[in-house]
């Protein structure tokens, strides 16, 4: 698991900006030849954070969350990354869109629906 923080100089403080995880899965994706995957089971957001920053041209926290734990896939050796995600958290599967997935089931019992990328 990572702990993200943004300094904020003004105050002299840092503040939790959210935090994600990553390992290793066995989940075949339309019963293609599995090659080496990942699995996010948690990626999040502080709700002060959502969103943010606006208008400074940075990216947003969520964008360098999900950035951070591509990049650390992909230092790991996976090939592919997927996650669940609740099939009514709108923001999130938008999120995950931008970054290419795409949703490889339909929504569970539980409300939630599988994702998937190949990483390059």
């Amino acid at each position: 698991m990572w702990l993200y923080y943004v300094a904020v100089a003004e105050l002299g403080e840092e503040f939790l900006v959210g935090f994600s995880s990553l390992g290793p899965t066995h989940w075949s994706i339309r019963n293609e030849p599995s090659r080496k995957m990942g699995f996010i089971p948690m990626l999040a957001v502080a709700s002060a954070f959502q969103g943010k920053p606006r208008d400074s041209g940075e990216d947003r926290f969520s964008h360098r969350i999900l950035k951070d734990v591509m990049a650390k896939a992909r230092q790991r050796g996976y090939q592919e990354l997927c996650l669940l995600v609740n099939d009514e958290n709108t923001p999130a599967k938008r999120l995950y869109t931008r970054f290419g997935f795409t949703a490889v089931t339909k929504k569970d019992r539980r409300g939630n629906v599988r994702m998937h990328t190949a990483l390059s």
